[in-house]
């Protein structure tokens, strides 16, 4: 795993037009990122998050912030012009101050538009800088319509969990394979020191299972907190790489960004928006699921990871469901998964998620992730996937 990966499944509906992901002559990099702590900050502001997580990209990056020529900045629950609230914090410029939403897969998003700019050479580095500051408990369903309101329908894990429900009467996923890997995330995340759920490293599948029941078959420890916090990371060409001297640079081999038709039917998670990304974002970076060493993809639920996994080729259909308890997606495994914890214990900092996302794959391919280093493998090659609010992906494609 994932070298006999069967590949990207066929589509269910073949006629849904794939428009090419660009592509480009100029090779972008991955020259730093930063990341500040999720969890729950009541003495610090979103400007103060972003500021940190910034500051500690930038310094990896070995980029001063005089030098940033414009910034990409994401968020869902900051109102108007966040961004600035970010660079005000680092030092108002003058410069652009992009905003972007795209829900949980923001940043990554965010990330194409600015390897799209580098490569146009308007720009030889970039910052992308998002993060939260927002309520507890669940994140209402977008644009939910009222009568689904009305009935309780108004939260994600709802929808997540009927999709769980199928998809254990399809395969025969069990419960006990759920826990499984809930367990895992609750041991990564216990080696993060960016983890909002770091305190559960012992966790059993047992009391997983016995935990508070939220919506079947999900306990509580199956479900992600709702966290703030902020990540960052710093993009740039091969020019700025050599005049900053980045210590090691990481090529952005494929970065896409894709959203789906609007149809309340088929919302939160249809698998065909994920297969499309795929393809396109395996197409743009030269590679194929098989030659891909890790992966952080959007566990919100572990219905997310199964066929999140699934989706992109990296396992066969019905098959994700039993890696986590075979031991394949651990860190010490073939092919390790969530290796900082993922959404369900890292947390969902949701303008952050995909640059926390990004950040653990670039930590884990330069060799620096301490504690949690996969350990059976040597990665090369490494993906990052989000779907942001059901009806938009981002995918990203790391490369040693």
């Amino acid at each position: 795993m994932p070298k006999g990966a069967p590949g990207v499944p066929k589509l269910t509906k073949p006629d849904l037009p794939i428009v090419p992901a660009p592509k480009t002559d100029t090779p972008v990099y991955v020259m730093g990122v930063g990341l500040h702590k999720f969890g729950r900050f009541p003495d610090k502001d979103f400007g103060e998050l972003g500021r940190i997580a910034a500051l500690r990209a930038l310094e990896d990056a070995g980029v001063p912030y005089e030098d940033i020529p414009i910034v990409y900045s994401t968020s869902m629950q900051q109102g108007a012009a966040w961004g600035t609230k970010i660079t005000n914090a680092l030092g108002a410029r003058g410069i652009p101050v992009v905003n972007m939403e795209a829900a949980c897969c923001s940043t990554v998003a965010a990330m194409a538009q600015a390897v799209y700019a580098i490569a146009s050479g308007a720009y030889d580095v970039v910052l992308c800088v998002g993060g939260e500051k927002q309520p507890r408990g669940f994140i209402p369903a977008l644009d939910m319509p009222v009568w689904k309101r009305m009935i309780g329908a108004g939260a994600y894990p709802i929808y997540y969990a009927q999709l769980m429900q199928r998809y254990m009467h399809e395969y025969g996923t069990t419960r006990e394979q759920l826990a499984w890997i809930s367990v895992k995330s609750h041991k990564n995340a216990a080696l993060n020191p960016y983890a909002h759920y770091g305190n559960l490293p012992n966790l059993t599948v047992e009391e997983v299972l016995n935990g508070r029941m939220v919506v079947d078959p999900f306990t509580i420890y199956m479900i992600a907190p709702t966290s703030e916090g902020a990540g960052a990371i710093v993009l740039g060409n091969e020019r700025a790489v050599r005049k900053y001297g980045c210590r090691q640079p990481i090529l952005v081999a494929g970065c896409v960004h894709v959203s789906h038709i609007y149809e309340w039917d088929e919302l939160f998670y249809p698998p065909d928006l994920l297969r499309i990304a795929a393809m396109k974002v395996y197409e743009q970076a030269g590679v194929g699921p098989e030659d891909v060493d890790i992966a952080q993809v959007q566990d919100g639920m572990p219905i997310g990871e199964i066929e999140g996994l699934e989706d992109l080729g990296l396992c066969a259909l019905g098959e994700g469901g039993t890696l986590a308890e075979r031991g394949i997606t651990w860190p010490d495994g073939d092919f390790p998964v969530n290796m900082d914890g993922g959404y369900m214990s890292r947390g969902n900092c949701i303008g952050a998620t995909g640059a926390a996302q990004v950040a653990e794959i670039v930590t884990q391919l330069r060799g620096e992730a301490g504690p949690r280093q996969v350990s059976k493998i040597q990665p090369k090659v490494g993906l990052a996937h989000n779907m942001g609010a059901g009806i938009q992906c981002a995918v990203a494609i790391l490369q040693k």
